[in-house]
């Protein structure tokens, strides 16, 4: 009971995932292509960083807030509402776990909105459930954020020269930025459960991509561009380039203070340093140049050559299209009809 004159208070306390000064080297990864006159300083500059290295991210909202809306409806729309699927025991379960999950993180929060976008549900190579959400009629109706999204075959020639090669893993990237309050509505989805929305960028909105790629343009640009010019980005995919070792940990340290001062989270044990070569966007980046991911080449060549030729031939991928293995093809289908899992794990 609160006494007269008393004002009550509510405290809320953000539990960190961040991984402590005291145990983050043991999610170190693979190091052994870090040169031995290096490590100490490299140690050096990932401990001086270590605050951002997390498994996942703390419950609770990100500091950090989209520079433009997501989710701009054309003038006079009206809200769209879709009737949600009948759910299998099963998918019951999964969409159950799902939602408990995304509101005891706070990416989600229980919503009155007139929107609603149903629940699809995509199997993983592994025979368990990805839930998707169906925005097609509210990506329909969006107005479209042309940001540009950087064409591979242009960041494929940045990597021409370099020998020495990093890439970092953002921490369920998308959910790293608040959406603007004028877009959470829009954004909401029906379950079993309830109604609910998001507070966070969610995968399958059609300005997703854009707004994510202008959002960490602003933060990485002073490395993409200019002099100091030393990593590539599409989307979360962040690679840092060098021509010698030693000039390799001044970038890494430069890179890392950006994403720091932006207080975005890293994925450490998913981290690559120092690596002769790199696989990046469907293809395997070295010194001696771009080649085919081998992995794709064995499980359909037609899938691997379309990835590699695609920057090279015209309208390659309308030739190879025909030939795409049939696990492709469906996920070009589900990208195109319902392209959003949950979390971005």
């Amino acid at each position: 009971m609160v006494r007269g004159g008393c004002v009550p208070i509510l405290v809320m306390v953000r539990q960190k995932s961040v991984i402590s000064a005291s145990d983050w080297k043991s999610m170190l990864p693979d190091m052994s292509r870090v040169p031995e006159a290096l490590k100490e300083d490299f140690m050096a500059v990932l401990e001086k960083h270590s605050a951002i290295f997390a498994n996942e991210l703390p419950p609770g909202l990100p500091p950090n807030v989209l520079p433009c809306r997501a989710i701009p409806l054309e003038h006079g729309v009206r809200p769209i509402y879709r009737q949600r699927h009948r759910l299998s025991p099963l998918e019951n379960e999964v969409i159950e776990k799902e939602v408990k999950s995304l509101l005891d993180k706070g990416l989600i929060q229980p919503s009155i909105s007139p929107f609603g976008a149903p629940i699809l549900f995509l199997p993983k190579p592994d025979g368990t459930l990805r839930c998707v959400l169906d925005y097609r009629e509210l990506n329909a109706v969006t107005i479209k954020n042309r940001h540009p999204i950087p064409r591979i075959d242009d960041i494929i020639d940045q990597f021409r020269g370099a020998s020495v090669f990093s890439n970092l893993d953002l921490v369920s990237a998308y959910n790293q930025f608040q959406l603007q309050l004028k877009d959470q509505q829009a954004s909401a989805f029906s379950t079993p459960q309830g109604h609910f929305e998001w507070k966070v960028l969610s995968l399958g909105l059609t300005n997703a991509p854009g707004v994510f790629s202008r959002a960490m343009y602003d933060i990485l640009s002073p490395l993409m561009n200019g002099p100091n010019r030393c990593i590539v980005a599409y989307l979360d995919d962040i690679a840092i380039l060098s021509k010698t070792p030693e000039e390799h940990v001044k970038y890494v340290e430069m890179t890392l203070k950006l994403l720091h001062d932006a207080k975005l989270l890293v994925k450490l044990r998913k981290c690559h340093f120092f690596q002769p070569e790199i696989k990046f966007l469907g293809h395997i980046l070295s010194a001696q140049g771009v080649q085919a991911d081998p992995q794709n080449l064995e499980d359909n060549p037609a899938d691997g050559l379309s990835r590699l030729h695609g920057t090279l031939v015209k309208s390659a991928s309308i030739v190879v299209l025909p030939a795409l293995s049939p696990s492709l093809m469906d996920h070009v289908v589900a990208a195109y009809s319902a392209d959003s899992r949950f979390t971005d794990e």
